[in-house]
């Protein structure tokens, strides 16, 4: 009367047969053909878009280069404080936050 001699367990879970293997298998294989899928459709659809719009992300490219170069005293101050308040809203540990208002 050991409990662990007792196979209704077994009926319930499953005894681990090859036709849940094989279902496991089919569904790894259906996550990697999906996810490969996905992958090449969005760099894909990224390659597409910088194509059409090429001339457009140019001009906005330059645009913003020039903003850089006119105000790059207030960019550089606006990066270092949205760096730490980024730095600040992450941390989880207190004594970084003291060291992040430090610089």
């Amino acid at each position: 009367m050991n409990p662990k001699d007792d196979d209704s367990d077994d009926k319930i879970k499953g005894d681990g047969g090859e036709a849940e293997e094989g279902l496991e298998g089919d569904t790894a294989f259906k996550g990697t053909l999906l996810a490969g899928v996905l992958l090449v459709g969005v760099v894909g659809g990224f390659g597409a878009v910088g194509y059409i719009y090429k001339d457009q992300i140019n001009a906005f490219l330059n645009q913003f280069s020039g903003f850089i170069e006119g105000n790059s005293s207030f960019v550089n101050l606006g990066f270092i404080l949205c760096l730490n308040y980024l730095w600040i809203l992450l941390s989880n540990d207190r004594s970084s936050v003291s060291l992040c208002v430090i610089f």
